[in-house]
């Protein structure tokens, strides 16, 4: 913001000033007296300019981020660690410790959790645990998993499969949506606004929905979904259940569950230039994604309008025109009723 305000142009302004009757060319004592004043002018400009970003919420992002969110008492999600059970086969007598590495032919790591002391030959159970936080979306087969070093008397590894996938770290922009809510809508005592800020403190929790009395009078369900807009794991509905529990002051009947998602796909005719027909896709898969999740984060029964989508898909750069469109095979406005959400779909774009 003040790139312009160099010791260069704070010199020049300061001797622009002066009255004709003082010498103010280079090596006189006005025009060094100004360069030096000029310098440490320039240097509180480059301050106010970083003390303006850390103050504007938009500007930051990283840790500076996280440091702003713990001042409105907002914990970032740290994100969890995926677990799958694996089942080997021992050959006698056989150790194997806890902490064990175990590689995958994707590259990820895991760590036993327990020791294992097989006595005789035999099938076995061993907990292992990501080495790193996120979501890894998907199981092992026997074959795509191995230890890393040999163990005596361990014959293989003969089944895998994962008992809870772990959560990734929360982003910079989902903590910037949870500050902005809390200060859009302050804590209150157990109010709507609470009991979806509390579910979105959970790991696992991606957004939220509140419906007071859906199960009659003093009662309240919170309807969640998981990351990437899946399913809310087992894991995350009790978390989110026990949490707000301990959060609550007033008693009334909670029940979370996981929440009904409406499958928006979208099929579109376009006239654009056929070698960019992929990157049109990707970008506007992003704008619809970012729209269906303003919609998931409402409170309300919404809609997803037909004249939206296709004003989404004509703003990007290459779209000349359309020639057909349908959102879920029709040409009307698709209801997403309060206890819904809805996610993309299919998204089919040609070219004309």
């Amino acid at each position: 913001m003040y790139e312009d305000r160099t010791p260069e142009t704070i010199t020049k302004d300061i001797l622009d000033g002066m009255g004709d009757g003082i010498n103010t060319v280079e090596g006189s004592f006005a025009a060094d007296a100004a360069a030096r004043q000029a310098l440490e002018m320039s240097k509180i400009y480059g301050h106010l300019d970083e003390i303006r970003r850390k103050v504007l919420l938009l500007e930051l992002a990283g840790e500076e981020l996280r440091e702003k969110a713990r001042e409105y008492d907002i914990e970032p999600k740290q994100g969890t660690f995926a677990k799958f059970e694996i089942v080997v086969q021992t050959m006698g007598v056989c150790t194997i410790p806890k902490g064990a590495v175990i590689v995958t032919d994707d590259g990820q790591r895991f760590l036993t959790a327990d020791v294992l002391e097989a006595m005789a030959d035999g099938e076995h159970s061993l907990l292992i645990v990501a080495n790193t936080v996120g979501k890894i979306g998907h199981s092992y087969t026997p074959d795509e998993i191995r230890f890393l070093r040999v163990y005596h008397n361990l014959n293989k590894i003969i089944d895998a499969h994962m008992v809870s996938d772990g959560t990734n770290e929360e982003s910079d922009a989902e903590l910037l949506a949870r500050v902005h809510q809390r200060l859009r809508t302050p804590p209150g005592s157990g109010n709507k606004t609470d009991y979806k800020r509390w579910a979105m403190e959970v790991e696992g929790v991606g957004e939220a929905r509140v419906i007071p009395k859906k199960y009659g009078p003093g009662t309240v369900a919170v309807l969640v979904i998981g990351q990437d807009d899946e399913e809310a794991s087992t894991e995350a509905l009790i978390a989110c259940y026990d949490h707000i529990m301990q959060e609550c002051p007033l008693v009334a009947e909670l029940s979370v569950e996981p929440i009904e998602r409406v499958q928006i796909d979208v099929q579109a005719t376009i006239v654009a230039d056929s070698g960019i027909i992929d990157q049109i896709k990707d970008k506007f898969m992003d704008t619809m994604a970012a729209y269906l999740k303003k919609i998931a984060a409402s409170d309300k029964a919404e809609f997803v309008s037909c004249n939206k989508v296709r004003g989404l898909l004509c703003a990007i750069e290459g779209v000349d025109d359309y020639t057909a469109l349908t959102v879920n095979n029709g040409t009307v406005n698709i209801a997403i009723p309060a206890d819904k959400v809805p996610i993309l779909g299919d998204v089919v774009i040609e070219n004309a």
